[in-house]
C-alpha cells in the first residue's frame, strides 16, 4: 500500500469527511472508492469511444458542380475551397 499527500479543496474535504463519518469508514476508504469509480468510468468511456464508429453527415444541395472545380486533384479542390471562402 502506498502513502501520498493530496491537496484537496476545503469544501470537498469537508464533504468527504462527512460522508466517511456517515458511513463509519476512514476517509482513506472514501477516496479509494471514488478513485476506483473514476478510473472505471474513464476506462468504460474509452472503450465505448473505440466501439462507436464516426458518423459522417453528408450535406447535399440541388444544382450541379462548379465548372472550375477539379475533383481529380485534391490540391486544386483545396485551393478552390479557399478561394470561395475569400470571395
Amino acid at each position: 500500500m502506498a502513502k501520498t499527500t493530496l491537496e484537496i479543496q476545503d469544501n470537498l474535504f469537508i464533504r468527504a469527511k462527512q460522508r466517511a463519518a456517515q458511513m463509519r469508514i476512514p476517509l482513506r476508504s472514501v477516496v479509494e472508492v471514488a478513485l476506483r469509480n473514476y478510473l472505471k468510468a474513464a476506462l468504460f468511456q474509452k472503450q465505448q469511444s473505440r466501439k462507436q464508429p464516426k458518423i459522417i453527415h453528408w450535406v447535399t444541395v440541388s444544382g450541379k458542380l462548379s465548372p472550375d472545380l477539379e475533383l481529380q486533384n485534391r490540391e486544386s479542390m483545396v485551393a478552390w475551397l479557399k478561394n470561395k471562402k475569400l470571395t
